[in-house]
């Protein structure tokens, strides 16, 4: 049974899985994600996530996808612990979705200030008349660049007609806050040998998570694939002894047609040898009407 108390832990969990993914000290964290339902239950969606490193002098945003370039970090160990973080976000969504609430399409989570902050939306994106790449321009102007004039003139169009669109259609949104206590541990100056140290068991940890996830999937997989094969073993069965019995019925019923023809004929040859009989008497009877006659 989901309760309120397990949605507060995954919450707990995303905030650390987050600030693992930073290596030095940070002011504030915007992160995105979006969960999209397809065919046969298949989710698509993506996730973007930037930072303000901490600093007296005002820095530009970075992309955590960046992270590894700019410090010299293993690609593949890093973005394990960016897939461990998406799929804590998909456990949150099913696990709401268990408690009854309705599913949401994408949340931007921020932390800054001491405030862990989750908004959570409705749109139907597979509907938008947003691509991809169009709603990742709108969430930065929203929530990492919100000067028109720093954008091209292409993109001001983009970014003028989601103006427009938002003033007239108000989508659903729900917002989700609680204060933040946990400080990055890896928020260190000198994070050269220490992060990647920390890094490397995060990485490991995180591989063997995904492949208890990956068995425990294949495992699910094979138990539908048993109960299907069951099922269609059952339907054919059942038809098999449906035939059966249709045969049986056709057979008893041809016993039948075959049983009513004998008697028939049985019948009519009785009929026959009965009108023979009687015809022959009938032959051997008129002579000796005919001699009576005569002799009278």
């Amino acid at each position: 049974m989901v309760t309120a108390k397990k949605i507060g832990k995954i919450y707990e969990e995303i905030e650390k899985k987050i600030c693992n993914m930073i290596p030095e000290k940070w002011d504030k964290v915007y992160l995105y994600v979006s969960i999209i339902d397809g065919i046969n239950k298949i989710e698509t969606g993506e996730m973007f996530f930037y930072y303000y490193p901490k600093s007296v002098i005002k820095k530009n945003p970075i992309n955590v996808y960046e992270v590894p370039g700019k410090f010299n970090l293993e690609d593949e160990m890093y973005l394990k612990l960016a897939d461990s973080l998406y799929h804590e976000i998909q456990r949150l969504r099913e696990n709401m979705i268990k408690m009854g609430e309705e599913p949401w399409s994408n949340l931007t989570i921020s932390i800054e200030s001491f405030q862990f902050k989750v908004e959570f939306d409705y749109e139907d994106l597979r509907k938008s008349e947003f691509s991809d790449v169009e709603r990742n321009l709108i969430w930065q102007f929203k929530y990492l660049r919100n000067d028109l004039s720093a954008y091209r003139r292409k993109e001001r169009k983009i970014l003028e007609r989601y103006l427009e669109r938002e003033q007239i259609n108000k989508r659903k949104t729900k917002t989700y806050v609680e204060p933040f206590y946990v400080r990055p541990e890896t928020n260190i100056v000198d994070f050269n040998t220490e992060y990647r140290e920390k890094l490397k068991i995060l990485a490991a940890e995180e591989d063997k998570k995904a492949k208890l996830r990956e068995a425990k999937k294949l495992k699910k997989q094979e138990l539908l694939e048993n109960k299907k094969n069951k099922d269609q073993n059952k339907i054919k069965a059942s038809k098999i002894k449906k035939t059966e019995k249709v045969k049986l019925k056709e057979n008893d019923k041809n016993k039948r047609i075959e049983h009513s023809e004998k008697k028939n004929k049985k019948d009519n040859l009785k009929v026959k040898n009965k009108k023979s009989n009687e015809d022959l008497e009938n032959k051997e009877e008129k002579p000796k009407i005919r001699n009576q006659l005569l002799g009278q």
